[in-house]
């Protein structure tokens, strides 16, 4: 199977999509298309053709995973069948919150969109919960950049920055990691706000994926490709603690 974004994010899926299926993963990093959450949504329909085509047509996979909830949102007509989209969790984080009042944390043009305000309304059909739509852009932006991992006190005054005024002013006890990039911050999340439950959609990705291509005999294997600077990436999974060769697409 194949899974893409436009940037590194996707690689917290990439874990649990090799545990449950046991078969080979390709990870096509769009860097070219760096950020999603910035484009308008004309130019999001064609980056995200353009990957499915590219994995169609280089590797012909069993099943694709569009990696990121802002095309998975915005662009729903590129999903169906064998290519699969990431969707928050927010049915999920509802019920993790003892507060009914939960979080959706995702890129600007997510965050704003009519598509994400449905999904909520889909999601919490019959629950009382309030739902927080927060622009988290700035914390995607510190896990591609890697900066996590080298200014650790400027990423948690960052998350500051961005959660705890919605959080405390509504309440809020419970989020989804509504892009793909953002479980790789759960250490400094968790440390910073410790009382908030983080929900990520993983599992529940990995586990419909499986469902379609069906579970190999193993042991799994990764490849991965990247539209530019492949040498940057491959830096990037070394800090990651990943060690991986990248490879030009």
């Amino acid at each position: 199977m194949a899974v893409f974004d436009s940037g590194l994010g996707s690689l917290s899926l990439v874990g649990p999509l090799m545990r449950a299926t046991r078969g080979e993963v390709i990870y096509l990093a769009d860097r070219r298309s760096y950020p999603y959450g910035a484009m308008p949504v004309r130019r999001l329909r064609e980056a995200v053709s353009r990957s499915i085509e590219t994995l169609r047509e280089g590797f012909a996979p069993d099943a694709i995973v569009v990696g990121s909830n802002t095309p998975s949102l915005l662009v729903p007509e590129a999903l169906g069948g064998r290519t699969v989209g990431v969707l928050p969790p927010v049915r999920a984080a509802a019920r993790a919150s003892r507060t009914r009042s939960v979080a959706v944390l995702a890129t600007r043009s997510a965050a704003r969109s009519g598509a994400l305000a449905r999904h909520v309304r889909q999601e919490t059909a019959g629950m009382r919960c309030d739902v927080a739509r927060i622009d988290a852009s700035a914390l995607v932006d510190i896990v591609e950049r890697t900066r996590f991992l080298t200014q650790r006190p400027r990423c948690v005054e960052a998350i500051r920055d961005t959660l705890r005024g919605p959080f405390e002013r509504r309440s809020i006890d419970a989020a989804t990691l509504s892009s793909t990039h953002l479980p790789l911050l759960r250490p400094l999340l968790r440390r910073t706000m410790p009382h908030v439950t983080f929900v990520d959609p993983a599992a529940a990705v990995a586990a419909r994926v499986a469902r379609i291509v069906g579970t190999a005999r193993g042991p799994p294997t990764l490849a991965v490709y990247a539209t530019s600077a492949p040498a940057r990436l491959e830096a990037d999974l070394a800090r990651l603690g990943m060690p991986h060769a990248v490879s030009a697409l």
